[in-house]
């Protein structure tokens, strides 16, 4: 997060800095070599006063060719789920706002291009 310049308001109901800051950290995963390219598929409804009224909302997280498809297919055909510090970032820029950040456990990538590995994530405040 510090690499990205990341600088969260801490207010939960501020979407709009939400999704700026983790733009900022998808920038600094290409920057570094981590993926070639990433970003976000927020659902249509996904207004700033959908998340107020709601406090959940349901996101797509994808990267093109990360640095660690091999071992993350490896470890989604073993054990179900690939993590990695991209993960753990995301869930860290979310808990700066009061709100959790966890990826879909019944979420299949399996449909998507060979290069590509997505996630989808769900995100509430309290």
């Amino acid at each position: 997060r510090e690499m990205a310049g990341v600088s969260p308001t801490g207010d939960p109901d501020d979407l709009s800095s939400m999704k700026e800051n983790l733009e900022k950290v998808l920038h600094v995963f290409q920057e570094v070599g981590y993926v070639l390219d990433s970003g976000i598929t927020w659902p249509e409804g996904a207004s700033q006063e959908a998340w107020e009224a709601t406090h959940d909302l349901t996101f797509q997280y994808w990267m093109r060719d990360p640095v660690i498809l091999p071992s993350a297919r490896r470890l989604f055909a073993e054990e179900g789920f690939a993590q990695h510090f991209s993960s753990r970032t995301i869930e860290s820029v979310f808990a700066a706002y009061l709100a959790e950040a966890r990826e879909d456990p019944h979420f299949d990538p399996r449909d998507h291009p060979d290069d590509h590995v997505v996630e989808q994530w769900t995100v509430k405040a309290y």
